[in-house]
């Protein structure tokens, strides 16, 4: 059998896709040979054809792959009791120690403000506190050294807060809304003492709102910075980093049922594990928290998708380490460089091989890249001539496809990350006021994608996230 004989002439149609093939004689002025492809004679007399302008052979682009987006769906729960109780805690029962106050002509005031017990009620976007006040008062005049009574109430004030749960862009939090009204009022003698005491509450009030808002604005601001942390590499490995970029933040309407406080918040974006940017590689450029959107509470699963790219020149590198020098009858393959193309409406590696032994020349083949997506490792499979070539075609076909796995440090990375480590990875990014819980299916590796920057490899997992409120904000049950 004739070995696949390239010869000049006949094989032109093998052009180079970047670097063309020309034949015959010593190089032209101005152009250049293959990259790594030595001109002239080789030790056995055999040659390398120089580079030409030769038209590469028709290949048509292949489409940029849709990305997969993370969805992490954090419900969120809290018992209405706790919430209760713990304001019950916070916040002591005497608001105001027995005080006096001069009524002027109509003698002195003597009363205590009290509180009753919190009530909790919820609106799809904002919580509501209300609490009873109770506020006795006793009124006397003095008279020879001493204060004779003669009259007492006990006025009734409802206390309201409505907090919102609410996000501008970058953090900017709503304010919160409060009022106070009488619901019993005090009248002595004839002297309605009830809008004096509003007068009194309404500044009050007024201050535990505001330290509402400051709360609330804190959250705005510790939620932005988290959001733009999230955004930080994060080392999984040797030399590999998680790279998230957030695009969406979510909240589901708050629901009370049975006697728990729930919601859900969704999360979503893109993440890659990628090498670790050095000292002086520039930072990506960070997205800034967005308004929070309103969004459907759902029983379904979170679900994480982490991809991890390789361009064509580093699978090219690859290939070449495992394929140049291999020997395919009397000719030895010199250099290889990979790319991608639709061949016959199926995305396909497209291999141009350049030979060097008796017969001079580029092969250029398809193959359809397999991946065991178990030991992280690729191979090539359906290796075919990208025209009809007067060779044989069975000696490239065998010896590419029988080459062995190709393993890939960049999959061995992303097959290490369990679900250990990445609920662990997610855990992270929460406040430690929050207690993750996660039941997350160990993830699975999925076939590559080809694209023209390169292959996408995806590791996928799913499963319920939820959390539980281990520590209440300080101020927002100040008195």
């Amino acid at each position: 059998m004739m070995p696949p004989m390239l010869s000049c002439r006949r094989y032109l149609w093998l052009a180079p896709l970047t670097l063309p093939l020309a034949c015959g004689g010593p190089a032209p002025t101005g152009s250049a040979a293959p990259t790594g492809s030595p001109q002239g004679p080789t030790a056995n007399g055999s040659r390398i054809c120089p580079a030409s302008d030769a038209p590469a052979p028709p290949l048509q682009t292949l489409p940029t792959p849709a990305g997969h987006s993370f969805k992490l769906k954090l419900a969120l729960g809290v018992a209405r009791s706790a919430v209760l109780d713990e304001l019950a805690r916070r916040v002591p029962s005497v608001l105001v120690p027995e005080q006096r106050r001069s009524l002027g002509i109509a003698g002195r005031a003597t009363f205590e403000v009290t509180r009753g017990s919190f009530a909790l009620s919820a609106q799809p976007k904002a919580l509501i506190l209300s609490l009873p006040v109770s506020v006795p008062i006793s009124v006397c005049k003095p008279f020879a050294g001493s204060c004779l009574e003669y009259g007492q109430c006990k006025p009734e004030l409802a206390v309201t807060f409505r907090v919102p749960m609410e996000l501008g862009a970058g953090g900017k939090a709503p304010r919160a809304q409060s009022s106070v009204s009488a619901t019993r009022r005090c009248v002595i003698a004839g002297l309605d003492l009830t809008e004096q005491l509003l007068d009194e509450a309404r500044p009050q009030v007024y201050k535990v709102t505001a330290e509402v808002d400051a709360t609330l604005a804190e959250l705005g601001r510790k939620l932005g910075a988290g959001w733009l942390a999230a955004q930080q590499p994060r080392p999984l490995g040797p030399d590999s980093c998680l790279q998230m970029a957030p695009e969406s933040l979510g909240i589901a309407p708050l629901r009370l049922d049975a006697g728990e406080l729930t919601t859900q918040l969704e999360f979503s974006g893109q993440a890659t594990l990628k090498r670790c940017p050095g000292a002086t590689d520039a930072a990506p450029a960070a997205r800034p928290l967005p308004a929070l959107s309103t969004t459907t509470e759902t029983n379904s699963d979170s679900e994480l998708w982490l991809t991890r790219e390789l361009d064509w020149q580093r699978l090219s590198q690859l290939l070449s380490g495992a394929l140049v020098g291999h020997q395919v009858e009397q000719v030895t393959i010199h250099s290889l460089v990979a790319t991608g193309a639709l061949v016959n409406g199926q995305p396909r590696v497209v291999l141009r091989l350049a030979a060097q032994g008796e017969s001079c020349g580029d092969v250029w083949l398809s193959a359809r890249l397999v991946t065991d997506t178990i030991a992280g490792k690729i191979s090539l499979a359906e290796v075919t001539p990208l025209a009809s070539p007067d060779f044989d075609v069975l000696p490239w076909k065998q010896t590419l496809e029988s080459t062995p796995p190709l393993a890939l440090p960049e999959l061995t990375a992303l097959l290490a990350l369990d679900r250990r480590t990445l609920t662990a990875q997610i855990g992270s990014m929460l406040a430690p006021e929050f207690q993750v819980m996660m039941s997350l299916a160990e993830p699975t590796l999925s076939e590559a994608t080809l694209g023209p920057d390169g292959l996408r490899f995806a590791l996928h997992t799913q499963g319920p996230l939820r959390a539980k409120v281990l520590a209440f904000p300080a101020t927002l049950t100040k008195q």
